[in-house]
């Protein structure tokens, strides 16, 4: 950043907007920017921005940004790469190897993958769709209801909204005997939620089963205009089950390496 560094960023794809750590935007003597409002998962929040000229990770450089500053001790990291900065490229969690890769997109179009798919072994693809990064996976089988899902690689673990719920409970009334949970954000601010398992979830030819979940309505849904229908954040409790997730903003498709849960499944 501006050529100093290395720092660590978390990448978030549910954030709209990058931010920076107080401390970092100090030590580089960051000129400030427009007060703005962050809105966070849980709640918005008035702050500062500061002026980076140059932000390069891997193969992105983003130039002249303009980036809200947040406390260090609501972000616990240096600052967190958000969609402003990831959309078009493809980000790669890799659990076995503990890295994060950002690469470029597949430059392959969707119509021209052979009828394999053109995944590798032990890997499944997700077609996605959306803009500007809110990509999302229509059609999906939660429990027998019809849901969107999306990716946030920002949340810890994965969450549904009130309206899933509400779908699920007038089916199996064993929904509501769970246990509460409390969550907070970034931004700050802590909201209370229920906690559920769902017993099959099918991602067009993903499935998973008997994940746990958290039922809040959360802010984000109503930033992704998911608030009014069933709906489900996928995080990170989930995608830990893969050796890899890939999110392909290019292709809009996401891609999941099965061979942690084979592994699994043979111990």
């Amino acid at each position: 950043m501006n050529g100093k560094g290395p720092f660590r960023f978390v990448v978030d794809t549910g954030a709209d907007r990058s931010v920076i750590a107080e401390d970092v935007a100090q030590s580089l003597n960051l000129p400030r920017g427009d007060r703005v409002m962050v809105e966070g998962v849980i709640r918005s929040v008035p702050t500062d921005t500061a002026e980076v000229t140059q932000l390069a990770v891997g193969p992105v450089t983003r130039t002249n940004l303009s980036v809200p500053v947040l406390p260090r001790s609501q972000l616990l990291a240096d600052g967190y790469l958000g969609l402003d900065v990831i959309d078009g490229y493809r980000v790669t969690l890799d659990f076995k190897s503990n890295e994060l890769l950002l690469g470029m997109p597949s430059q392959m179009p969707r119509y021209l993958v052979p009828p394999s798919g053109g995944n590798q072994p032990n890997e499944l693809t997700v077609p996605v769709a959306g803009r500007h990064g809110h990509l999302r996976a229509f059609g999906c089988s939660i429990d027998r209801i019809r849901a969107v899902t999306f990716v946030d690689t920002g949340a810890e673990i994965s969450v549904g909204n009130s309206r899933l719920f509400d779908a699920l409970v007038a089916n199996d009334s064993s929904y509501f005997k769970q246990d509460i949970i409390q969550l907070t954000g970034v931004t700050g601010g802590v909201v209370t939620g229920h906690v559920t398992t769902l017993k099959h979830v099918r991602m067009n030819s993903l499935n998973f089963e008997n994940g746990d979940i958290a039922i809040v309505d959360l802010q984000i849904f109503d930033l992704w205009n998911l608030s009014d229908r069933p709906a489900l954040l996928i995080g990170m409790n989930w995608l830990r089950q893969f050796s890899r997730v890939s999110i392909d903003y290019g292709r809009k498709e996401l891609r999941f390496d099965l061979a942690t849960r084979a592994a699994a499944a043979s111990a």
